[in-house]
């Protein structure tokens, strides 16, 4: 069972690495729009505690 372990590992891996490859150019490419989301998401609820 043990014998083909690596390859489906390695696939795994790459898969991996595309996927957080693509993740990141993503952020990268909509961090103003994350950060206003984000923005709109906390402020709120600062408002609601009080805290501004």
């Amino acid at each position: 069972e043990g014998k083909g372990l690596r390859l489906p590992n390695l696939f795994t891996y790459f898969e991996l690495s595309i996927h957080a490859f693509m993740a990141n150019s993503y952020i990268n490419n909509n961090v103003d729009l994350i950060t206003f989301t984000l923005m709109k998401m906390v402020v709120p609820s600062f408002d609601r505690f009080g805290v501004r």
